[in-house]
């Protein structure tokens, strides 16, 4: 599908995206994959798969202070495990990220052991089925695409993640976040408080003494 969200009607998306699905073989594996973040933080991600006589769904909670994208790289190897457990002729991985899909083109810059997980898997997949990845729009009224939706909602309220790995650009990202809030939080202390600068010309003292007083606190700063 070459057409974007922004630019057609969501009724028109909706049509060409079932279009395109009428056409998979019939004894197709058809898979669809989601992803959510929740107000708390929490991420989470949904497959929803499809044979030609079963339906199953699928919903994991993902490591806290995960990447959105992440989440959605998530759900890709999770339906490659699920595809790779059916065995089908066919396989279709439906999704709405187009950022997955393009990385799966960019595979030559895949240094992280998620994205080397995506791959081993996918690869070992081709030796097996036939398998497409292909984009369809977001909440358009796509039957499998909204249940993979819902499923990824419900993963955020899982007591526990099913992993706990992290990527390195996630690390740095949660680490960053929290040397800024230190930052920008002044200390409390009473040392830092009677360190503040112009505090001998608070106090109603004569001017001499309030002289005295200044040099006195550079001197205890220069010992400290």
């Amino acid at each position: 599908m070459n057409f974007t969200k922004h630019n057609e009607h969501p009724e028109l998306l909706r049509q060409l995206a079932l279009e395109v699905i009428d056409n998979f073989p019939s004894q197709a594996l058809v898979l669809y994959t989601d992803r959510s973040r929740s107000d708390s933080g929490r991420t989470s991600s949904g497959v929803f798969m499809k044979t030609n006589t079963e339906e199953f769904r699928y919903r994991f909670r993902n490591p806290d202070n995960s990447s959105v994208f992440r989440s959605k790289l998530v759900a890709v190897r999770e339906a490659l495990i699920l595809a790779l457990d059916n065995r089908a002729s066919d396989t279709w991985n439906l999704t709405d990220s187009k950022s997955s899909i393009q990385f799966l083109k960019d595979w030559s810059n895949v240094l992280d052991m998620l994205r080397q997980d995506i791959l081993s898997k996918l690869a070992a997949l081709t030796q097996v089925s036939s398998v497409c990845f292909q984009w369809i729009p977001s909440h358009v009224g796509v039957y499998g695409n909204e249940v993979a939706y819902l499923l990824a909602r419900e993963g955020s309220e899982l007591s526990t993640a099913s992993c706990s790995e992290l990527q390195a650009s996630e690390v740095h990202s949660l680490f960053t976040g929290k040397i800024k809030t230190i930052w920008r939080s002044p200390p409390e202390h009473a040392w830092y408080a009677a360190k503040c600068p112009g505090l001998p010309l608070q106090c109603t003292c004569p001017r001499l003494a309030q002289t005295t007083l200044s040099k006195d606190w550079s001197h205890q700063e220069l010992n400290i």
